[in-house]
């Protein structure tokens, strides 16, 4: 299984890909959110990140990545992406064909 390392000025963490639900841009720091609930923050950029090439990650707008296998609900009308009760996303409007792909190649491949 392979593993994110993210490290701030207190703290490291080395977190299971398949754990993270999604990636976002808050206050000029990376905020990682996890499948347990749990939250990290640190100074890495996303573009970092996204050149990671993470399976099944996508970019939904300027400021967030999300983990398409933890999506519960997408309105492609309203633009909204539902990871859970707690996190969702605004989708935007030049992604919806990104994403559209994405889920059918993660459908494809279940």
């Amino acid at each position: 299984m392979k593993h994110l390392f993210l490290r701030n000025e207190t703290e490291c963490a080395n977190i299971p890909i398949d754990a993270i639900l999604s990636l976002e841009v808050k206050d000029y720091f990376l905020v990682c959110h996890t499948a347990c609930g749990r939250s990290f923050s640190c100074c890495k950029a996303l573009i970092q990140i996204e050149n990671l090439h993470l399976p099944y990650f996508v970019r939904i707008n300027r400021s967030t990545i999300i983990n398409i296998h933890k999506i519960q609900l997408v309105n492609f009308k309203t633009r909204v992406i539902e990871i859970n009760e707690l996190l969702s996303y605004q989708m935007a409007f030049r992604k919806i064909n990104l994403v559209r792909k994405a889920i059918r190649e993660f459908e494809s491949n279940t």
